[in-house]
Order: C-alpha cells, then sequence, then structure tokens
C-alpha cells in the first residue's frame, strides 16, 4: 500500500495512526493493568468483601506506586509510537499479521522493561529487608516473563490485529481520497 504524497499528508496520517492505536490500546491495557493487580483477590475473596479488596488494593499501589505509574505511561507512549510505526509497516506492504505481532511486541517490551526497572529502582531497599533480593527479583522476573509470552501469543491475534486492522482502513480510506482528490473533476 504505498501512499504517494506531501511529507505533511503521511505525518498526519502517522497521527491518525497514533491516535487509533491509543483509542483502542491505552483501554485495553488499562483493563489488563487494573485486573492483573487486582486478581489474587478476585479469585480468594471467599466473605472478605469490598474492604479486603481496597485493602489489598492500597497495599499494591503503596509497593509498587512508581512502578504502576511508570506502566501506566509508558503504556500510553507505547502505544502511540506502535501506531505510527503501524502506519509505517503497513505502507511499505507488510503483511497484516506481521505488523499485528510487531505491534504487539513492541508494546508490551516496552511495558514490561518499564515495569521490572521501576519497580527494581523502588524496591531495592524494602526487597532487601522483607524478602531478599534475589528471592524476590526472581519471583518479580518469573511472573512478568509469564505474562509477557502469554499477552504476545494471545494480544497479535485480537487486539494488535484489530489496531493494524483499523489503520489499515485508515490508510486505504487515505490512499483513496489522495486518488480522487488528485483527479480533474469533469462538468
Amino acid at each position: 500500500m504505498q501512499l504517494t504524497g506531501t511529507d505533511d499528508s503521511l505525518k498526519k496520517l502517522k497521527r491518525k495512526a497514533a491516535l487509533v492505536s491509543l483509542v483502542i490500546g491505552t483501554p485495553t491495557c488499562l483493563l489488563l493493568i487494573f485486573s492483573t493487580f487486582l486478581y489474587p483477590e478476585t479469585t480468594s475473596i471467599r466473605g472478605f468483601g469490598a474492604l479486603f479488596l481496597i485493602y489489598a488494593l492500597a497495599y499494591r499501589v503503596v509497593a509498587f506506586g512508581f512502578a504502576l505509574a511508570g506502566l501506566l505511561i509508558s503504556s500510553l507512549l507505547a502505544t502511540w509510537f506502535a501506531g505510527k510505526r503501524v502506519a509505517d509497516d503497513l505502507l511499505q506492504g507488510k503483511k497484516l499479521i506481521l505488523v499485528s505481532f510487531r505491534y504487539t511486541l513492541f508494546v508490551n517490551s516496552a511495558m514490561g522493561i518499564t515495569f521490572i526497572a521501576f519497580t527494581v529502582i523502588s524496591n531495592v531497599n524494602s526487597a532487601a529487608q522483607i524478602l531478599g533480593t534475589m528471592a524476590f527479583f526472581a519471583t518479580l522476573l518469573a511472573s512478568v516473563l509469564v505474562c509477557f509470552m502469554v499477552s504476545v501469543v494471545i494480544t497479535p491475534l485480537t487486539i494488535g490485529l484489530l489496531v493494524s486492522y483499523t489503520i489499515s482502513a485508515l490508510i486505504k480510506k487515505s490512499k483513496d481520497e489522495t486518488i480522487l482528490g488528485s483527479t480533474p473533476q469533469q462538468e
């Protein structure tokens, strides 16, 4: 799908692609972050009710607040830049499923690396005192890697494909408008 046009029209198209990625990807990221954050409590409440959920959430925000803020910011930045990258890949004629996998890999890698780095930075002292540094980091790394592997396998076929397909349709529409707009109108 080669799109001919000015650099300005390509920049506009990439901004629209990034916006599509933000609109679709960010709510999904936020939902998954929040549900993963509360997963242990939602599966083991057994009568403790909402107070237990509020306590558990507050504890996790205190323990991982810095990492959570980094995760939220990285999800916004990653989906924005990944959307631009999807537009580039599709304009170069790459296959939709490959573009979807690259989108997902980029977003999940950025978020995973950010979460690990911010957690390590913010919990170095408390982890050494409470759990022992090696056990804490091994558990953290294992859990993030499992989540990363699952999301890299599942999301390219769902959200990543939806984002890539939507951007592909946006490019096709833009290409059609460019072709139609450049032909002279006969009266």
